[in-house]
C-alpha cells in the first residue's frame, strides 16, 4: 500500500507552478528549486503526482494533468484521481450524506 501525504499548501503551490509552466519537464530538480523544498520532498511530490496520473514517466503533464490545472475541469480531475487511487467507495463517502 502506498502512503500518500501532501499538504494542501504544497498541492496548491505545485498546481500553480504547473499552471504557469504546463510544457515544462517537472523533474525532481525543477520541483526542488521552483518550490524551495528539499530533494526528498521533491521526489515525493513527483512520485505522488505520477501515481495520481498527473505526470507521466518522463515528467510531462498527462491529459489528466491538463485537466487538473484547468479551473473548469479541476473538480472532475480531482474526482477521477480519488476514484482511481483510493479504495472503492471513498468518493461516495466524501459526498454530502455519504456513508
Amino acid at each position: 500500500m502506498k502512503t500518500i501525504m501532501m499538504s494542501f499548501s504544497l498541492w496548491s503551490k505545485v498546481r500553480s507552478l504547473v499552471k504557469e509552466n504546463p510544457d515544462m519537464v517537472f523533474s525532481d530538480h525543477v520541483l526542488e528549486d521552483s518550490l524551495s523544498i528539499v530533494k526528498g520532498a521533491a521526489i515525493n511530490v513527483r512520485t505522488t503526482l505520477q501515481f495520481f496520473g498527473i505526470f507521466d514517466s518522463e515528467f510531462h503533464l498527462t491529459k489528466l494533468g491538463y485537466e487538473w490545472i484547468d479551473d473548469n475541469t479541476y473538480p472532475e480531475a480531482c474526482r477521477e484521481i480519488i476514484v482511481k487511487v483510493f479504495p472503492f467507495g471513498t468518493y461516495d463517502a466524501l459526498q454530502p450524506g455519504g456513508e
